[in-house]
């Protein structure tokens, strides 16, 4: 392979890299567990205090909104909320937002 073969692949890749990174910014901003609380912003790792990959209905306690709804957040019933039961609470409560601001 010459340098010129090597730093076109170089280059294809690069630019490969650099549009999925556009192409999943929403994926990853929805999937990021952010969430308003007044001022303070709650990630899904700020909640997951054990750093287990879940949210107990103990660590929920931190986030009104999610402790108030855990039961329909946890998803599959396992009595945590993983990332994506998490991201798809925020896209709900999102949605519920958007909704109130529509009426």
């Amino acid at each position: 392979m010459t340098a010129r073969t090597a730093f076109a692949r170089a280059t294809k890749v690069v630019c490969a890299m650099g549009m999925m990174s556009l192409l999943w910014a929403p994926v990853s901003m929805a999937g990021s567990g952010y969430k308003e609380t007044g001022q303070e912003r709650m990630s899904f790792q700020d909640l997951d205090a054990d750093s287990d990959g879940q949210i107990s209905r103990e660590e929920a306690e931190k986030l009104p909104s999610l402790q108030n709804k855990f039961d329909s957040a946890d998803a599959n019933r396992d009595g945590s909320v993983s990332s994506a039961e998490f991201a798809a609470f925020e896209v709900e409560e999102m949605e519920e937002m958007e909704e109130e601001e529509g009426d």
